[in-house]
């Protein structure tokens, strides 16, 4: 992450940081990229020069992941105004745009972090509701984590029952 935004990144661009400024404190149950907190995450939002109407493009060189959790974040905290940039960082350098090693210093934006807690539910809610036939569970991982075989990331491979498996692409 920090390295390679260091060599190259689209000029203007912020680096935000998955592990610490898109993830809160991890506990028991709250998976490997706990939600942050509103005052922690509208923090880093301001510090990276957004503010409550900027138009955020976010992207990254990871298989959109991290794009796509900020993405996710800023929706959740009441951003609206937020794309992500089709093909990533990869896309950008293939088609020969320039790129760039200097940080920017951004003003500090001026940006409210108001959480919506009705997009989330947590795994007691999830496992009393498995058999609800208007509940769609989509598990978007790669086909050998998804079917229990190997999980480079997890202790235990396998799955939560009934998924609709549809892997990301990209």
């Amino acid at each position: 992450g920090k390295q390679q935004y260091a060599q190259a990144h689209i000029p203007g661009a912020q680096n935000i940081d998955m592990e610490q400024q898109l993830a809160g404190a991890k506990s028991a149950h709250g998976g490997r990229h706990p939600l942050p907190g509103a005052v922690e995450f509208g923090e880093t939002m301001r510090q990276s020069g957004i503010g409550d109407t900027t138009l955020v493009i976010a992207y990254d060189d990871n298989r959109l992941a991290g794009a796509a959790r900020l993405w996710w974040l800023l929706q959740y905290f009441g951003h609206k105004n937020i794309r992500i940039l089709d093909g990533g960082f990869k896309a950008w350098t293939e088609k020969g745009y320039m790129t760039s090693s200097q940080c920017p210093n951004p003003q500090q934006g001026r940006f409210e972090a108001v959480a919506s807690p009705g997009q989330i539910r947590n795994y007691q809610w999830l496992r009393g509701h498995l058999q609800d036939t208007d509940l769609q569970l989509i598990d978007s991982r790669e086909a050998p984590r998804y079917q229990g075989l190997e999980d480079p990331q997890d202790p235990v491979a396998g799955q939560i029952p009934v998924p609709l498996h549809r892997p990301q692409h990209g």
